[in-house]
């Protein structure tokens, strides 16, 4: 989980995730899938009645 939009980028970028790219790329072929989306949650609470 990430606190904003901006510290998901930065994590995306890390040299660490760089290393870890270039590594899945010496893999052998694979077929099949892994999905994995990052993506945001928004918080929506309902407005007080009027009394």
């Amino acid at each position: 989980m990430f606190d904003s939009p901006a510290a998901l980028t930065h994590a995306l970028q890390s040299p660490a995730r760089l290393e870890m790219r270039a590594d899945y790329k010496t893999f052998p072929p694979f077929s099949g899938g892994s999905r994995h989306f990052p993506m945001s949650t928004e918080a929506v609470h309902p407005l007080p009645r009027a009394t």
